[in-house]
């Protein structure tokens, strides 16, 4: 008796394990919060001093108000070899509700083509799988893949062809619910 009952015991230890490990591997994927060292959310103080913010902060061009860009090239610690180009977006109060890396290519066929190798690699790393799509705006066309997490943050990884020069860029971009709003607002804004 004395054997079964420690066999039920480990049983439930057991069973208990495994449906932790099922949830902490859902959910890893799920919630995907920083990229390039930096986290959602989090003041931005806590990466750049309050000077730096202060004299280089500049209003974001695709919301209508309450958002900042922040170019922290120079200043970030984590660098991709993949991207050139590193900035943020903060609200009044310096949180962070953009991560954003671009890369500037010659063409789109190169940009798709790296685009193709890299993506998988991040699905793997991040354990989700992304959707495809391209979208037409008044002056750029974006092709790539997107992906919703959990708490309803962005992550895309596109390509952004520029019509006025053809120029393209390589963009990687962890959003807020609260900036992709702000974003789809902006968009709508005219309509």
């Amino acid at each position: 008796n004395l054997c079964i009952r420690n066999d039920h015991k480990l049983m439930k230890k057991l069973l208990i394990l495994l449906f932790s490990l099922l949830i902490s591997v859902n959910s890893y994927g799920d919630e995907i919060t920083s990229i390039f060292e930096i986290t959602l959310y989090d003041n931005a103080e806590d990466y750049f001093s309050s000077t730096y913010i202060d004299s280089n902060r500049f209003k974001n061009t695709e919301t209508i108000e309450g958002y900042f860009d922040l170019d922290v090239s120079d200043k970030i610690k984590s660098k991709s070899p993949y991207f050139s180009t590193y900035k943020i977006t903060i609200d009044d109060d310096n949180k962070v509700h953009s991560i954003y890396g671009h890369y500037e290519y010659t063409n789109l066929d190169i940009c798709q083509a790296v685009h193709k190798s890299l993506m998988p690699e991040l699905e793997e790393k991040y354990q989700f799988e992304s959707e495809y799509d391209e979208a037409s705006y008044p002056t750029f066309k974006i092709i790539g893949n997107y992906y919703w997490t959990a708490s309803n943050n962005y992550l895309a990884l596109q390509c952004k062809e520029n019509y006025s020069d053809n120029s393209v860029i390589s963009q990687m971009m962890l959003d807020s619910l609260d900036f992709s709003d702000a974003v789809y607002k902006f968009y709508d804004s005219g309509l």
